[in-house]
């Protein structure tokens, strides 16, 4: 198993609130592995997620996204829709292959969730 300090390609995030953007991302389905006052170690499958805070940190759009493959698309946006979350791309089916769509989560990160279309 892939542990947090042999994972490669770890993206890092900072937010201004730790806690408002854990609760969110926790509620769509990431585990939280290990919390140290202002840093959170998340995790989707074996992937991981670095949330850190700084009071200081930019919550508006920052034109990256973080992508998570999932066997459903529409359930997890239809969860971040119950949960406020804010669609920065609809859902649809992409000629890249993915059905997919983006979350705004609270602290400006944006998290693209997609499932891979069906071959035709």
């Amino acid at each position: 198993m892939t542990t947090e300090n042999d994972a490669q390609l770890v993206t890092e995030v900072v937010v201004p609130d730790l806690a408002r953007t854990l609760a969110f991302l926790v509620a769509l389905g990431f585990r939280v592995d290990r919390k140290d006052g202002g840093f959170a170690v998340l995790r989707w499958d074996e992937a991981f997620l670095f949330v850190a805070e700084d009071l200081r940190a930019i919550a508006e759009r920052r034109w990256v996204n973080v992508r998570v493959m999932v066997p459903d698309a529409d359930a997890i946006r239809t969860r971040a829709i119950q949960l406020g979350g804010e669609l920065a791309a609809e859902i649809g089916d992409r000629s890249y292959g993915l059905r997919d769509f983006i979350v705004r989560v609270p602290g400006g990160i944006e998290i693209r969730f997609a499932q891979i279309l069906p071959s035709r």
